[in-house]
């Protein structure tokens, strides 16, 4: 499974392209299919919603990343109605497929069917997922975190046809979904790390950071699924500082800059400056000239990361 960098670039798969994927929407409790190719209109409302969602983001990845959302393989899949207590999206890899539960009303304020980010989120990881960034390295699970965040802002950005610089472009990640907090109602922020959401009852507030200078190392054996989320906005703000000083599209230079540092540059247990400086690389291999590499370089300066 590999990135490309849309129609005409060196890295699209045209072959992934000419295809139509496969698309399916389970109920994970029951094991009964509910939508696929040729049958989208399911009883359940909120399958069709999924399998809509799904041919959207389907669309995004072939026509303007230019590959398959899950590879040569190339099933879509999410099951949908785990308990309400099972408040999670994540991206199974040993089982190819999306899980999603039925959210609880204490925490959401709607149905995970109804924010589309969550299942970009989710099908982000699944690309991801096939490099060998390092599962044991906190800034490599970091960047991994991030990089799924670039795709879903990215595909948002396009969707909504916005500039990165646009007053109604949106860099929060899960728009509109925390119910109950203080202040905030999204899960983070690309833009201002740590402001997603505050004072919730059962969440406590945001906790990503988006500076080098409050980064910590996880302690030995610790589990890094939280230090991962934590800081893996240190990278997505140096993304929202490069996107919105360009300007243009962010799903244009910048995602390509992005995922052009990630294809080419596949390392093992890779951290923060080693990819600030592939992208950085990448902006100038894709001959967007010195103006762009010098905003790239900096957007890694203003959160703390040395190129």
């Amino acid at each position: 499974m590999v990135f490309g960098f849309g129609a005409g670039d060196d890295f699209t798969h045209s072959r992934l392209i000419g295809l139509r994927g496969l698309k399916e929407v389970w109920n994970g409790s029951t094991g009964v299919r509910l939508c696929w190719n040729g049958h989208e209109n399911s009883p359940d409302a909120e399958a069709n919603r999924y399998f809509q969602i799904m041919e959207n983001i389907d669309q995004f990845f072939r026509n303007i990343v230019g590959s398959a959302p899950v590879g040569d393989q190339y099933t879509m899949r999410i099951d949908i109605h785990h308990p309400a207590a099972f408040n999670r999206v994540f991206w199974h890899k040993e089982e190819q497929k999306v899980y999603y539960g039925d959210f609880s009303p204490e925490i959401f304020s709607a149905s995970f069917a109804e924010n589309a980010e969550l299942i970009t989120h989710a099908f982000g990881e699944a690309i991801i997922s096939s490099y060998r960034l390092g599962n044991n390295q906190c800034q490599s699970r970091a960047i991994e975190e991030s990089l799924a965040d670039v795709f879903t802002v990215t595909e948002k950005h396009h969707r909504f046809n916005v500039r990165a610089q646009d007053p109604d472009a949106s860099w929060n990640i899960g728009d509109h979904l925390i119910h109950g907090a203080a202040l905030g109602d999204s899960l983070r922020s690309m833009s201002n790390p740590g402001s997603g959401y505050r004072d919730h009852p059962i969440l406590g507030s945001d906790d990503q950071v988006g500076h080098m200078q409050d980064y910590h190392e996880a302690p030995p054996d610790q589990d890094l699924e939280g230090f991962c989320k934590k800081y893996s906005g240190i990278a997505n703000h140096a993304f929202y500082l490069a996107a919105t000083q360009e300007g243009g599209p962010s799903w244009e230079k910048m995602r390509r800059i992005w995922h052009c540092a990630l294809s080419h540059y596949p390392w093992l247990n890779i951290g923060f400056a080693i990819f600030a400086r592939k992208t950085v690389t990448a902006s100038r291999e894709l001959q967007f000239g010195e103006p762009i590499a010098h905003i790239v370089a900096s957007s890694w300066s203003q959160v703390g990361v040395n190129v």
